[in-house]
């Protein structure tokens, strides 16, 4: 089980990301010839196509560079390109030491000429305009996520600085129905473990016959599960970093759930 919870991690944040990412650095200062090409290979590594976000205009306002996109996956809604960019952001300060050789030194001097990004970010069904600014020091998370996409233990930190509700939802859309999902509801983190009606009924008749036995043997898996895997155990963390206790719920069609407290 430890291998399924690992596939967990949702690639879709990897995918995102290098749809967009890989930006040649430039040392830029304002009215100089070389913020022109730093926005030259801006527009040109950004409004190449993508199957998640388009990029429809790089430009300079204010000695603010803007980038003006769309979601364009019903996978990928605009709420949560703005999501994992905010987490992007908030990595990049936490790490500065990750930041890519050369790139660091390129950002701090954008930094200290006042330079920042915008990004508005436009939902492809309703049309609504998200707006997220960052210090070029924080854009710098930008630079980042191609090295995290290739390290499981970087990519699971970056969750940690999304909403926990976010972090379900990838996760569901990643589990590829294998039979397990998971949900926040109240103070409960659910693990939701599907299985057909042979195996139910197996499970309630033990349930039936010894609750405490039952309850202490599923808790004991759940947790293993967790615990067996560094990565897995990240998400544990974020769960009651977020105030949530770890809860499992078995599922099948036509029969009342099989609901149980694992802490």
């Amino acid at each position: 089980m430890t291998g399924t919870m690992k596939k967990y991690m949702p690639a879709i944040i990897i995918a995102l990301f290098l749809s967009l990412l890989s930006i040649t650095p430039a040392a830029a200062q304002k009215n100089d010839v070389k913020i022109e090409t730093f926005l030259v290979s801006l527009r040109q590594e950004l409004m190449t196509e993508s199957d998640f976000f388009k990029v429809n205009s790089v430009n300079l306002k204010d000695n603010v560079v803007v980038i003006e996109a769309a979601a364009v996956n019903a996978a990928a809604p605009a709420d949560a390109v703005c999501d994992v960019l905010t987490a992007a952001k908030k990595y990049a300060i936490a790490n500065p030491g990750q930041v890519p050789a050369g790139r660091e030194e390129v950002l701090s001097a954008m930094d200290k000429t006042g330079m920042s990004f915008r990004m508005i970010i436009a939902d492809s069904i309703t049309g609504r305009k998200h707006n997220l600014d960052f210090t070029a020091k924080e854009f710098a998370g930008f630079y980042m996520i191609e090295d995290i996409g290739k390290d499981p233990k970087k990519m699971v930190s970056l969750l940690s600085y999304l909403p926990i509700e976010r972090v379900v939802t990838m996760l569901n859309s990643s589990s590829g129905g294998n039979g397990i999902s998971f949900s926040c509801e109240g103070d409960r983190f659910y693990v939701i473990m599907a299985v057909d009606s042979r195996q139910f009924l197996e499970m309630q008749k033990v349930y039936n016959l010894d609750k405490t036995v039952f309850v202490s043997a599923m808790s004991q898996a759940v947790l293993s599960l967790f615990k067996n895997d560094e990565n897995s155990m990240t998400i544990l963390k974020m769960v009651h970093d977020n105030g949530y206790k770890l809860a499992l719920r078995i599922t099948s069609p036509g029969y009342s759930p099989i609901v149980l407290d694992v802490e």
